[in-house]
């Protein structure tokens, strides 16, 4: 049972590994250039002021936009949504993206496939991850004859399918695409840093889902090295790349340095994504498999505690990750002898997957 909380906390890291990056697969006309600021925002993983100003730009604009610029604002709009934990809100944005596109008979296009791309984003953030892959496949294909197969924007469409894989357990093939967006992103030169460190930190969490702790850890010391050129220090993305870090050093039975993350990685979490972000939920989950996998249950108990509380408020019923951290909590309960509150969440857990969300 302590291996099986420790593999729920990986699948969840990897499905929630925001990697999206921001959506480059057209230029903005030049009187479109205030754009710039929100896109390069966007591409940081400041999403909350990237969508201030991708609202400001769309209630000040004095240009009447098209179809296709107007659905590349609202997918950017997605991606920011996605980076921030609004799921729902940048399934409506990207939905929508897609009917103007639809409208404009521009479903041929890079667009109409970055909106999908960020769609099936939003619905792996849900835990749909069959409508996920399905969305992602569809993103690939389109941006198989309309992007070049070497275009960092293309390398973003393999890695959001990979996440998607990754969300089915198909850990194999999910591997083979994230080495070849890795491939895509190295050749793309010194424009791309942002998402080769991406890529470093998704091949990462890949090998460690197929037990190579060792290279993951090699591939996280390349991301925080590749990042630390081209962005500033406390990125959000750093809290994944640790995460990752923390859960080989767990796989490797090196304890003292799994758990000496721990701090860091919660404290970034709350500072960085927010206490309400979604992805703060998981990496409770996560800090909790460490002191699990020590038998440490008492510590590992409130921050279970505090993730099942959190997923009540922030995931709909039925989401796999409610489900994983009440089971994880249960065992950890009935580890303590608080047999009737583990027999609770047990029971609570099993209704979830009984009628899970569709």
């Amino acid at each position: 049972m302590k291996n099986s909380v420790t593999q729920a906390a990986i699948a969840l890291l990897l499905a929630c590994l925001p990697v999206r990056l921001t959506a480059r697969g057209i230029q903005p006309n030049p009187a479109l250039a205030d754009l710039q600021t929100a896109l390069d925002l966007d591409r940081r993983g400041e999403y909350l002021g990237a969508m201030q100003k991708y609202q400001a730009f769309l209630s000040h604009a004095t240009v009447n936009l098209d179809p296709q610029v107007y659905a590349y604002v609202l997918e950017q709009m997605a991606d920011a949504d996605n980076g921030l934990g609004n799921y729902a809100k940048a399934q409506e944005k990207a939905r929508e993206a897609m009917r103007l596109l639809a409208g404009a008979n521009e479903r041929k296009t890079s667009v109409y496939a970055i909106a999908e791309s960020e769609l099936a984003v939003a619905l792996a953030g849900e835990g749909d991850y069959p409508g996920a892959k399905k969305m992602a496949e569809r993103a690939v294909s389109l941006g198989k004859e309309t992007l070049s197969p070497h275009a960092p924007r293309f390398g973003i469409l393999l890695t959001i399918l990979a996440h998607a894989l990754e969300g089915q357990g198909e850990h194999r093939r999910a591997l083979k695409l994230f080495q070849r967006a890795a491939g895509i992103m190295k050749k793309a030169g010194e424009g791309s840093r942002i998402e080769l460190g991406s890529a470093y930190a998704n091949l990462a969490g890949a090998y460690l889902e197929i037990g190579k702790a060792k290279k993951a850890l090699e591939l996280v010391a390349l991301a925080l090295a590749t990042w630390k050129q081209v962005l500033p220090a406390g990125n959000s993305f750093v809290v994944y790349a640790r995460s990752i870090e923390m859960l080989s050093y767990e796989k490797l039975k090196a304890y003292r340095q799994a758990e000496a993350l721990i701090p860091e990685i919660l404290g970034r979490g709350v500072s960085q994504l927010g206490p309400s972000h979604p992805n703060h939920v998981v990496l409770l989950n996560l800090a909790a498999s460490v002191y699990v996998a020590q038998k440490k249950y008492e510590r590992a108990a409130p921050l279970l505690k505090e993730g099942v509380e959190l997923s009540k408020r922030l995931f709909r019923p039925g989401s796999p990750v409610s489900r994983i951290l009440l089971a994880n909590y249960s065992f950890v309960l009935a580890k303590l002898g608080q047999a009737e509150e583990a027999s609770r969440a047990r029971a609570e857990s099993q209704v979830l997957l009984a009628f899970p969300e569709q």
